[in-house]
């Protein structure tokens, strides 16, 4: 679904889809375009090399530092992937959704976010309210492992 739509092109070639938003990529842009808007941040030295990119990595270690640039993108795609998820929840009424993947496996701050911002959705939905629950959204457990897992049990299937 496109939540953006003028926002960062995809792989797909779409413009503002999910997986552009909160990626790796996604994320480092997204704080990138705040900070050469203008914006003060931590993250600054990073960028003033052609050299040097930022990484989702350093802003969610500068978020933990509390730089407004880091801490507003977080807080940007924590909401947007919490809105996924609404969806998800509302649309299909799932026992559970896993989440995987290098940004959210690595970042805490990201999922927590996610998580607070599905808690707000809930306590001002009672349809959304009714559906979710924190039992709902889990973190994967085969870490960064699971597309190669499930490649491997399709063959010896």
């Amino acid at each position: 679904a496109v939540f953006e739509p003028d926002g960062r092109q995809c792989k797909c070639g779409g413009k503002g889809w999910l997986e552009a938003i909160v990626s790796g990529p996604g994320i480092a842009d997204r704080a990138a375009g705040k900070i050469k808007a203008g914006q003060e941040s931590i993250l600054s030295s990073q960028l003033s090399s052609v050299d040097q990119h930022l990484s989702a990595k350093m802003v969610f270690e500068a978020a933990l530092k509390q730089d407004p640039v880091a801490v507003s993108t977080v807080e940007e795609v924590s909401a947007i992937m919490a809105q996924a998820l609404q969806f998800i929840v509302l649309a299909y009424d799932p026992d559970l959704i896993v989440i995987g993947g290098s940004v959210f496996l690595e970042s805490p701050i990201l999922y927590q976010l996610t998580i607070r911002k599905l808690r707000d959705y809930a306590n001002r939905s009672w349809v959304f309210g009714t559906a979710f629950s924190e039992d709902l959204i889990k973190l994967s457990e085969l870490g960064n492992n699971a597309g190669i897992l499930g490649a491997a049990a399709l063959v010896t299937s």
